[in-house]
């Protein structure tokens, strides 16, 4: 899952607004070290054409950046593999992502626009992200981070159906509990988890069932079934000009569904990848993130094909290919929908280590 954030913009007649992210802040929170300045996606954003992706220079997106945790250690695996989401913070003009290598500690990054470059934040960790081996109470990010931007709360579901939650403005972790009713079915690992803006309750995919929650109380709503979906490695997104959840994937699957704010569950028609792309949606190999402008979901396959889900139509549509695509380095993404500039950030963690942007067309 890709994440959302930010304020109201214009879309499809069809869909309805994305979510008010609040004011600003008034400073205090976490910035990368650096000289500030104009904010660099705010430029770029303001100069691009309709379909253009335009490379965003990215000092510190890099092997230390990604490859050391926080507890100064080097591993064979990324803090972003096993992910497919970024999360913008309008508030601060700052990108947000918190993950953990193979058996890792967690390193905890950020993107600070006024600044244009990346940076990890290793003092502000919580005790349990510095522990590693399967007895963690973390292992990779999945698609387990949520944002929800009016509170200005970055949360992250740990495997025993936690969450711990990263207060942007006091800089402080707290430990939340959901409710004894949701399932934690495969140790709670490789599940979806999304803030439901516009009902303000949480969503867990749990593999072809699903639940939803009050942010940290009950009731309990669970989902209709959702056949066809992987056991997990599962990805989602909300959609916040349509108040919907796309949801689905995981192993050897590419089924996907939608859940309204009514609950209604709907599917989704497969996705037609082209001959030599890979038939899944896996939070590892592909990224599903939104169109801020129009409210579309977007998926990028592993071989960087792009498609679009017109949520109106419950149809997909091929998109122009991508200007990097068959280039080595760029296997997976993850993805960050910026609302606020209408474009979307892509951050490819492999040995190309670039981030574009790509302002959507209709």
């Amino acid at each position: 899952m890709a994440g959302g954030s930010s304020g109201a913009v214009g879309g499809r007649s069809d869909g309805g607004s994305a979510v008010d992210a609040g004011p600003p802040l008034d400073g205090g929170y976490f910035v990368c070290p650096g000289v500030t300045g104009a904010g660099r996606i705010a430029t770029m954003a303001a100069q691009m054409a309709a379909g253009e992706w335009r490379e965003l220079p990215s000092p510190g997106w890099n092997y230390n950046l990604l490859y050391t945790d926080c507890n100064g250690a080097t591993g064979s695996t990324a803090h972003t593999d096993w992910s497919d989401e970024l999360f913008w913070n309008a508030r601060t003009q700052s990108v947000m992502f918190i993950g953990a290598g193979h058996l890792r500690s967690f390193g905890f990054v950020f993107f600070t626009d006024a600044v244009g470059s990346w940076c990890r934040n290793d003092v502000e960790v919580d005790s349990c992200m510095r522990e590693t081996g399967y007895s963690a109470c973390f292992t990779h990010a999945y698609d387990h981070q949520a944002f929800d931007p009016g509170r200005g709360r970055l949360m992250m579901l740990n495997a025993g159906l936690g969450v711990y939650e990263y207060d942007v403005a006091a800089r402080s972790w707290s430990n939340r509990t959901l409710p004894s009713g949701v399932p934690g079915a495969q140790g709670g690992y490789g599940r979806s988890f999304e803030y439901f803006a516009s009902r303000d309750q949480l969503f867990v995919g749990l593999g072809s069932t699903g639940v939803m929650v009050g942010r940290f109380g009950g009731p309990v709503t669970s989902l209709a079934a959702m056949p066809g979906v992987g056991p997990y490695h599962n990805t989602g997104v909300y959609l916040p000009h349509h108040r919907a959840v796309l949801y689905g994937g995981g192993n050897d699957s590419k089924k996907l569904y939608v859940i309204d704010e009514q609950l209604m569950v709907r599917s989704v028609p497969d996705v037609t990848f082209p001959a030599g792309v890979s038939d899944v949606i896996h939070v590892a190999e592909t990224t599903l993130t939104y169109d801020p402008i129009y409210g579309d979901g977007l998926l990028l396959s592993k071989e960087g094909t792009f498609h679009a889900y017109d949520y109106a139509t419950n149809a997909w549509r091929r998109l122009a290919d991508p200007p990097w695509r068959g280039q080595p380095g760029y296997s997976h993404a993850l993805a960050a929908p910026i609302d606020d500039h209408q474009v979307v950030l892509f951050a490819f963690p492999q040995s190309a280590y670039k981030v574009w942007l790509y302002k959507p067309a209709p």
